[in-house]
């Protein structure tokens, strides 16, 4: 199970300020909530020679799907990865079947922030590509069995906080509860 984390807001900074140093003076371990960001990374160098993604290029994986698909790895029941990220881009022809959907065939995901992109209905829409990105590389270099769970946790900016993140985990421990 998870750490209980509870998130304390104030009216002002001074007040959380002040509520911090009576809590770490108590023996409470507090943190103060931090922006946090996706960083990205741009080059024109990759040749896409033997994937469709960058990210399996610049990993260097060589034969691990091969490897995986090939071995004790493999299993008939469907393996949940939950990418906690920028949301996925649910049209993209490489997710057909490899997203986590409930038992009407809607796609099951989580959003602390909302999309930008609006045309799915989905909140968690990837308005950043970097979830899309991530999600794409786990997918290219996994069995079929290997379903997303998209939790959008940053801003279209790729922009979040530390609070985001834990209710992003606390959104997959739910999912693991009902899937």
């Amino acid at each position: 199970a998870l750490p209980i984390y509870h998130v304390l807001t104030y009216e002002s900074v001074e007040q959380a300020s002040e509520a911090y140093d009576k809590l770490t003076k108590n023996g409470v371990k507090a943190f103060e909530d931090e922006i946090v960001s996706t960083s990205g990374y741009e080059s024109n160098s990759y040749n896409y020679s033997t994937y469709k993604s960058w990210g399996a290029e610049a990993m260097d994986v060589g034969g691990i799907k091969d490897y995986i698909s090939t071995h004790s790895y493999t299993t008939k029941n469907d393996v949940v990865v939950a990418v906690l990220d920028t949301g996925i881009n649910t049209a993209h022809a490489m997710f057909s079947g490899r997203m986590l959907t409930d038992a009407s065939g809607n796609l099951v995901g989580g959003s602390y922030y909302t999309s930008n992109y609006t045309y799915s209905g989905y909140a968690f829409e990837d308005d950043n590509k970097h979830g899309t990105h991530v999600s794409g590389t786990i997918v290219e270099l996994t069995p079929s069995n290997v379903k997303i769970l998209p939790i959008k946790i940053f801003t279209s900016s790729g922009k979040g906080t530390t609070s985001a993140i834990l209710s992003g985990l606390a959104k997959v421990e739910e999912f693991s509860n009902t899937y």
